[in-house]
């Protein structure tokens, strides 16, 4: 029995390793992250609504959308390049088109600026509510591909910051520029 443990124990070890080796693994865990809500990206996203100007009750409204943004993230890996220590991965992503219902609720204030006034001065907290609103009832997606570059240090693959452009994509806030 104890040498079927030890065996068993050595397979699963060295699978472990050639799998954490691997510049798509590393990419895959990172978006395991995200649709977990792992601390390290909860701990991220408290420390971005951090500098929002925000009510508490909007705050905590805009990280619940953002926890239902990242548990629903679908991922496909498309491609691994390798290229002696420096890699790059693509990802398709699908992700809930928030920068869509932000739009909306921009275009509904221009053509409706008085509803977000009080006393005749603009209540910008009306309006954070109104958009949050349009963003938590938004159902409609839209993809993206992401290029991710990894670094290989000391054996290890790791994932260079993210762009900008990417974690807007991730949070579906891209703008595309056309």
């Amino acid at each position: 029995m104890k040498k079927l443990l030890i065996f068993l124990f050595t397979i699963l070890f060295i699978t472990g390793c050639n799998k954490m080796s691997s510049p798509t693994n590393e990419v895959e865990k990172l978006f395991i992250n995200y649709n977990s809500l792992n601390s390290e990206v909860l701990i991220q996203l408290d420390s971005v609504l951090e500098t929002e100007n925000l009510t508490e009750v909007q705050k905590d409204k805009y990280k619940a959308i953002l926890k239902k943004q990242y548990e629903d993230l679908k991922y496909s890996i498309i491609s691994e390049t390798i290229n002696n220590d420096n890699a790059v991965v693509s990802v398709e992503i699908e992700v809930y088109n928030l920068n869509k219902a932000i739009a909306d609720a921009n275009k509904y204030f221009e053509e409706h600026k008085e509803e977000f006034y009080t006393n005749d001065e603009y209540d910008n907290e009306k309006f954070w509510n109104y958009k949050l609103d349009k963003m938590s009832n938004i159902d409609e997606r839209e993809k993206y591909i992401l290029e991710l570059t990894l670094t290989k240090i000391d054996n290890k693959w790791h994932i260079d910051d993210l762009l900008e452009s990417d974690r807007k994509k991730i949070h579906g806030l891209y703008k595309n520029e056309i």
